[in-house]
């Protein structure tokens, strides 16, 4: 999410909340999506469904499956993009749900992922790096120690 965040920054997400607030930056993951997206919450709407379900005089005894904690969905948007996300959102989507949010994000490391990225990406460097270490441990000289004996 630049210019907030750039590849390779290592994110610290926290994920006790049971609501978002208006500019926490989430991580969302949608089902079937090969990576999560990091975008700031620029909305917080009630869930319908919920508000139906309260407005049709449901109730914890009822339905216990549904929680007690308020029930919101959020819109998002990325600081560098000019409009909301919901072209990102799986086809359909108008909002995203709180099972789709991992959490937000509470500090970072910038460039601290790099050493994985190009491992990952490249391969031949992780043979390489893991065999100099390799090679490294293995072909050192240990220095001979001496050992005095008072008596």
């Amino acid at each position: 999410m630049e210019p907030a965040f750039y590849r390779g920054d290592v994110l610290f997400v926290w994920n006790r909340a049971d609501v978002f607030e208006v500019g926490e930056i989430a991580v969302c993951w949608f089902k079937g999506r090969p990576l999560p997206m990091v975008h700031r919450i620029v909305q917080r709407m009630p869930d319908v469904h919920m508000e139906t379900w309260k407005a049709a005089g449901g109730n914890e005894s009822i339905a216990p499956s549904v929680p007690a904690i308020p029930q919101y969905q959020y819109l998002t948007k990325g600081d560098n993009n000019d409009r909301d996300d919901v072209p990102l959102y799986p086809p359909g989507q108008l909002y995203v749900k709180r099972s789709e949010i991992i959490g937000t994000i509470k500090g970072y490391v910038p460039y601290a992922g790099w050493v994985t990225i190009l491992l990952s990406e490249h391969p031949w460097l992780k043979t390489a790096v893991f065999g100099a270490v390799g090679s490294f441990s293995l072909l050192r000289r240990r220095p001979k120690t001496t050992q005095k004996i008072s008596g």
